[in-house]
């Protein structure tokens, strides 16, 4: 169902754990990124700009490396960003703690960025495939929380994060 607001308009997403986690989708982005404080907005904003956040100590900005080198902008810390393509709902519950608990048991920093369809992980730009084939994983292995008529409690989570879902590791 499309909502409206004005010009904007939206999907609402999917609020399900388990189906979040199914059909997770996640996808691996081309671009390397940079996140740098900017003391202003841009009179002409970087290309690319994966996000923005106003902060009290300035405007942070994630953008794409050769962007940052255009700016001047220090360049030694890059990310890789996966786009989990489901869309999900802003109000689900236990998306970011799954993904990340993911991502964690492999030892991989994961920084949560949320859109209004699609949840972003930045990850360190040396763990961007063993952090896709980690959340490939997690999404293959979510298949029993499809089978309830309502998402899990966040205990159900925390177990199946313990035991690695229901594969044999």
């Amino acid at each position: 169902m499309w909502k409206r607001h004005g010009k904007i308009r939206w999907m609402n997403g999917e609020r399900n754990l388990g189906k979040l986690l199914r059909t997770l989708a996640p996808v691996l982005l081309v671009d390397r990124y940079v996140v740098a404080t900017l003391e202003g907005w841009p009179h002409t904003p970087p290309k690319g700009l994966l996000a923005t956040i106003q902060e009290p100590e300035g405007l942070t900005a994630v953008m794409p490396v050769g962007e940052a080198e255009h700016l001047g902008i220090d360049r030694t810390l890059k990310y890789r960003c996966i786009r989990l393509n489901v869309h999900s709902s802003l109000e689900a519950v236990g998306l970011t703690a799954a993904v990340s608990s993911r991502l964690a048991r492999h030892g991989i920093s994961a920084n949560m960025l949320a859109g209004a369809y699609h949840d972003h992980v930045l990850i360190p730009e040396c763990d961007g495939e063993r952090a896709l084939q980690a959340l490939e994983e997690l999404s293959g292995e979510a298949g029993p929380f499809l089978h309830e008529s309502r998402s899990p409690n966040p205990s159900d989570l925390y177990r199946f994060e313990k035991t690695g879902g229901g594969s044999s590791h």
